[in-house]
């Protein structure tokens, strides 16, 4: 059990940005690779590590299906639900006292002040 409890753990310690973008794309309904591409286009950054290796983890993980449309196991909707209340838990902690209308006005000053920097490159 202790084992088990470990294992449940650091699977979530190791979990990535990117894990979390593929995974939750993948909750919000069956997609194939090319699709889940596509969907996460405008969260790419240029340092990303590639989708598939990422699919392949979620997949030896046991929370994502093999084959396509590629879809969560039932480890995978539980993991996702877990998963899902600590980001949200995290984000409402660190907007905690800012207003919508601020959060979104410092969102779109931040993806600006990203795309001037991509545009220097």
């Amino acid at each position: 059990m202790y084992m088990s409890m470990y294992i449940h753990l650091e699977t979530f310690m190791t979990t990535t940005r990117r894990h979390w973008q593929l995974f939750h794309t993948i909750a919000n309904g069956a997609h194939t690779r090319a699709g889940l591409e596509t969907a996460l286009a405008p969260f790419t950054r240029p340092d990303d590590e590639p989708l598939a290796p990422l699919v392949g983890d979620l997949v030896n993980r046991g929370w994502v299906t093999a084959e396509e449309p590629l879809q969560l196991t039932g480890d995978g909707e539980r993991a996702h639900a877990a998963l899902h209340e600590k980001v949200f838990a995290q984000r409402a902690k660190i907007t905690e006292g800012i207003s919508d209308e601020e959060l979104a006005t410092t969102l779109t000053v931040l993806e600006r002040m990203a795309n001037t920097l991509e545009a220097l490159r």
